[in-house]
């Protein structure tokens, strides 16, 4: 088997967020700037980068220190009935834990979130190793958490592989020399332009590029 080590993204990868995410981003949209709402499919892509990039974009008037708490606190209490998990998921991830793997989660979000996310569906058990926003001296795209990350679990360069569904996961797994997996769970398109080490459409895809090396 070529990789003894899974980095995996969380939205949008481990956990279906598109649904929540675009509802979170739309009550702010709609307090604060109800004339200049994103489209849809403008939404669905502010799951990659961290908050503070998007409300500097998009509501570059108001603080963004005050508008990621009424987010993070706004999620706490709602985010729960529109996440899901992908199909064939867990039975993926108890396989990867008895070939011995070492998995790990890189993200741009912060540690409440992430804990909460996790605890909710029981996914904790299946990582060595996190790194949040909290735990990031840079973030995604740069490669710097992955580095860290891997090296915290004694793997190299070539023995990991990246899995995400944004840019900034190509971007910072390449940085990274890492092969990376684009993960085409979700409602982002064109994101083969960056050029990942493979595609998938679903986690028996992945177990398989896991085991085989191949497409």
């Amino acid at each position: 088997m070529k990789y003894k080590g899974l980095i995996f993204d969380l939205d949008g990868t481990l956990v279906n967020t598109d649904l929540y995410i675009v509802l979170n981003y739309a009550q702010l949209f709609l307090k604060y700037s109800p004339q200049n709402i994103p489209s849809l499919r403008e939404m669905v892509y502010f799951s990659g980068p961290p908050l503070t990039e998007v409300f500097a974009k998009y509501l570059p008037s108001y603080d963004p220190k005050m508008l990621k708490e009424e987010f993070i606190n706004w999620a706490l209490v709602n985010q729960k009935p529109y996440l899901r998990l992908y199909d064939d998921e867990l039975e993926v991830l108890n396989n990867f834990k008895n070939l011995g793997l070492k998995l790990g989660i890189v993200t741009n979000k912060g540690k409440l979130a992430v804990d909460d996310t996790l605890k909710q569906f029981d996914l904790t058990k299946y990582f060595d190793d996190i790194y949040y926003l909290e735990k990031c001296k840079k973030t995604k795209p740069d490669p710097w958490p992955l580095v860290h990350l891997a090296e915290d679990l004694h793997l190299s360069s070539n023995e990991v592989l990246y899995i995400g569904d944004d840019k900034s996961d190509i971007i910072a797994g390449k940085g990274a020399n890492f092969d990376t997996c684009l993960v085409k769970f979700g409602l982002k398109e064109g994101l083969e332009v960056y050029k990942p080490t493979f595609t998938v459409n679903s986690y028996k895809e992945l177990e398989r590029i896991v085991k085989d090396g191949t497409n």
